[in-house]
């Protein structure tokens, strides 16, 4: 009998398996609906065949004496209906102890990830695959174009990587510090669960208002998204910290190419003090100065840099894991949790065979909220458009409606709707 695979976490998984929880899921989602109902079978045979064939993804969780590792899971994964709160934390100890979930309802294909596992490009990809083999199963001839690898072919050791590791740091600039801001809260659900909010427009008009203010699509869309909070939680308010402070992953393969589907993304912060009255020209302005300063091959690396030092050092290495897990909880929760108000990840344009296209009516990308950040936006691009997910842990969405009405009101039509978790009993 063969001895089971195992990886070390990579460096950005390191702070999920002793800080999350129930009320701190670290999950995001990705989901694609298709111009025909699912055929839940099918979609099983065809989530174990790209299991059978992603050593990165045919893994558990397992605890070590110094740390927290992965290794082969042997057992089969499990394909469900879509529940209610589909977004919630992924206890990896049960059922078939994987670090993903794979559900399916009506049309609708979405695979939740723990993120101790991926990034949204691995993610991303472990979705694509999943379509490809289903509508292969299905019957359908689908020539892959070069942008989705066949389950034939097996895992490599670049995808299985720890990048982190091995990026050489040349750079001598230091890490941006990084100041408290103010913390989102609200009236809490009377059933637990999370609010999410889609909305759907043209990337076309988003584009022509990014191109008008001199920035890119996610330097406007963080503007926007920074005053409509403001708009929601400060303005008009008693409030003691006046500055929010938005995270943005920034997927480092686009600065160090690589093939990994591990994590390989790292968070930059933007914010902006409200202490004095602002504008959103203003507010955009200032996002776009800091997204250039801080998304710098320099200053990403300084941060790497940074990230990897204690792994590195021999010392941390040989302490026992309940040390480390008792630091890390502290240090997550006297930085980590207060540095930032919210998250806004952006993936990027969709890219899938025109096969396979012709089969998706649309995608969406859902970054959870949780107990200590309240509130996220995610984005994709897929064909002609950007779709938006609000996720939130509390009643309100008064930054969301300032969201999409400054939108329509800047000649955007958007299509929202909810899952309208305020009204559950």
């Amino acid at each position: 009998m063969s001895s089971k695979y195992w990886y070390r976490l990579d460096n950005a998984a390191m702070i999920f398996p002793p800080v999350s929880g129930k009320t701190s899921p670290n999950t995001f989602a990705f989901s694609a609906t298709l111009d025909e109902m699912i055929d839940k079978d099918v979609l099983e045979k065809s989530v174990r065949e790209v299991v059978k064939s992603e050593d990165t993804f045919r893994v558990r969780l397992k605890k070590g004496i110094f740390w927290y590792y992965l290794e082969e899971n042997d057992k089969e994964p499990i394909v469900q209906e879509e529940p209610q709160n589909f977004m919630e934390y992924i206890d990896y100890r049960y059922d078939d102890n994987y670090l993903f979930r794979v559900y399916y309802l009506k049309n609708k294909i979405t695979v939740v990830f723990f993120h101790v596992l991926t990034d949204g490009t691995g993610g991303l990809y472990f979705l694509k695959q999943i379509i490809y083999t289903y509508l292969k199963n299905r019957g359908y001839d689908i020539a892959t174009e070069g942008l989705i690898k066949p389950t034939e072919i097996p895992t490599t050791l670049e995808e299985s990587t720890d990048k982190f590791m091995n990026i050489e740091h040349k750079s001598k600039e230091k890490k941006i510090a990084e100041s408290k801001a103010l913390k989102l809260s609200g009236t809490p659900f009377k059933v637990f669960g999370t609010g999410i909010i889609v909305g759907e427009c043209e990337t076309a008009k988003v584009k022509e208002l990014a191109k008008k203010y001199n920035t890119t699509i996610t330097g406007y869309l963080c503007g926007l998204y920074m005053f409509s909070l403001y708009k929601a939680y400060i303005a008009n308010k008693v409030v003691k910290d006046k500055t929010i402070c938005i995270s943005i992953p920034v997927n480092i393969r686009k600065r160090h190419p690589s093939e990994t589907k591990r994590n390989f993304s790292l968070v930059v912060r933007v914010s902006y003090d409200f202490s004095k009255p602002a504008t959103l020209d203003e507010v955009i302005d200032e996002c776009t100065k800091q997204l250039k300063e801080k998304i710098t091959t320099e200053q990403l690396d300084a941060q790497i840099k940074f990230n990897t030092g204690a792994e590195k050092n021999w010392l941390m290495k040989i302490v026992p894991r309940f040390i480390k897990t008792l630091v890390l909880k502290i240090v997550y929760k006297v930085r980590g949790t207060k540095q930032e108000s919210t998250n806004l990840s952006n993936i990027g344009v969709v890219s899938i065979p025109s096969d396979i296209a012709k089969h998706v009516r649309n995608m969406y990308f859902i970054l959870q909220a949780s107990k200590t950040t309240q509130k996220n936006l995610s984005v994709l691009g897929y064909e002609d458009k950007l779709y938006f997910a609000f996720s939130r842990r509390h009643i309100e969405c008064v930054a969301e409606r300032e969201f999409f009405r400054t939108l329509e009101e800047n000649g955007v039509d958007v299509t929202v709707d909810s899952n309208y978790q305020e009204v559950q009993r």
